[in-house]
């Protein structure tokens, strides 16, 4: 079990009041997320879509593993960012264009008038600003339809805003999320 799983069950399941069916179903995704590993600075990680990977993680022995989708080419943001510059994989997107231009939700936590390049580079860089990552993706169309803008904006809603009123996502936790965008990634693979 990598390290990260291993810390993830552990903090998981240290709380007196988890009970027995929820050890229990850490314990199935125990063998799940025991099949996560490392992907390349510059690849991406596995094209699934939110429905498939929200029943991994309900029903781990009995899910299919999600698989990359045609034309589906998930990213890093190595992928959209080089040295603190942005590339050319941008496409259409305009590298200047802030996160209310882009249509992202308003929070309390991040200004809506920052540049999307700004946050993909330090010191602003943070693992929940992997949803722009995925933004990019849907814009440039290395998304292949397989998540939608909409998709990307319920799950920062649930990051940043306690949660979304999609019901696609009924049930997601901030975790959650963070584990479905780093799976997209390629910082754990299904």
């Amino acid at each position: 079990m990598s390290e990260q799983l291993q810390k993830f069950v552990a903090d998981t399941t240290k709380s007196a009041g988890v009970g027995r069916r929820r050890r229990l179903l850490l314990g199935g995704l125990g063998g799940t997320f025991a099949a996560f590993k490392s992907g390349s600075a510059l690849a991406g990680g596995v094209c699934n879509s939110p429905s498939a990977f929200g029943s991994i993680v309900a029903n781990p022995q009995n899910s299919h593993k999600p698989h990359t989708f045609d034309g589906c080419q998930a990213s890093s943001k190595g992928v959209y960012m080089n040295r603190g510059m942005a590339t050319d994989n941008w496409g259409s997107v305009d590298k200047e264009i802030t996160l209310a231009d882009a249509g992202f939700p308003a929070t309390a936590s991040v200004l809506s008038t920052k540049k999307l390049r700004e946050l993909l580079v330090k010191p602003a860089w943070k693992p929940d600003y992997n949803l722009i990552v995925l933004y990019l993706d849907v814009k440039t169309g290395r998304a292949a339809g397989v998540i939608s803008e909409s998709d990307v904006f319920a799950m920062w809603d649930i990051i940043f805003n306690s949660g979304t009123s999609d019901p696609k996502f009924a049930g997601w936790t901030t975790e959650m999320v963070q584990k479905f965008y780093l799976s997209w990634v390629g910082k754990i693979t299904l």
